[in-house]
């Protein structure tokens, strides 16, 4: 897998760059409000649930998570990141807040 900076493929996705980001050309542009001027702009759960019960593993998911989580934060959010949480511990995380 290639470095985030890069904007290597990844199974016909790729990550985007901060510059990607800033583009003035893309199709939304960025509206700075006082909600998103803070650092950081906020918090993103990221919950990667890879294997369930009577269920086959779900491959692939870690790729998704990081691009996921690389995306989150270049955009200026703190990620937390979790994964296979059993239902007990999915609301135990949710319920702190």
């Amino acid at each position: 897998m290639g470095s985030p900076e890069t904007s290597m493929s990844v199974d016909s996705w790729r990550y985007i760059t901060e510059s990607e980001l800033s583009d003035p050309n893309l199709a939304y542009p960025r509206v700075l409000t006082p909600n998103n001027r803070s650092n950081p702009r906020g918090v993103c759960l990221l919950i990667n649930q890879r294997d369930f019960h009577h269920s086959e593993t779900r491959d692939g998911t870690d790729v998704d998570a990081d691009i996921i989580e690389h995306t989150f934060r270049t955009c200026g959010y703190c990620v937390n990141r979790a994964t296979n949480l059993t239902l007990r511990k999915m609301k135990n995380l949710l319920d702190r807040g």
